[in-house]
């Protein structure tokens, strides 16, 4: 056993943080340009960092709502906040910094 069974582990929190977070800021990405998300040439971003603060333990049992929004862009990079609330109660509150990156860096097709 690595740690308790009933709370969430933080380095799941960490990953679908840094999922929707990124995911938040190519879906600003294509709103800034008027485009439709997941259009031709797509627009890919990065983690550059990540910041996490645990405020209480998140129940395993129960379901997870994350909500993000944009603190700030400036050139390639995206400031993302985002927390993660089990019922109406935050749990968890991260800053996640977000680069554009050329598509030719991860699309081959």
């Amino acid at each position: 056993m690595a740690g308790p069974e009933d709370v969430l582990n933080g380095g799941i929190i960490a990953t679908i943080i840094d999922c929707h977070s990124i995911c938040t800021a190519i879906a600003d990405a294509y709103r800034r340009e008027n485009r439709e998300i997941n259009t031709k040439p797509f627009i890919w971003y990065v983690t550059a960092s990540l910041k996490i603060d645990y405020l209480r333990p998140t129940p395993i049992a129960e379901l997870v709502t994350l909500r993000s929004r944009i603190k700030e862009v400036k050139g390639k990079k995206t400031i993302v906040l985002c927390s993660l609330y089990s019922g109406d109660e935050e749990r968890v509150k991260a800053e996640v910094v977000a680069v554009r990156v050329p598509v030719d860096m991860w699309y081959k097709g």
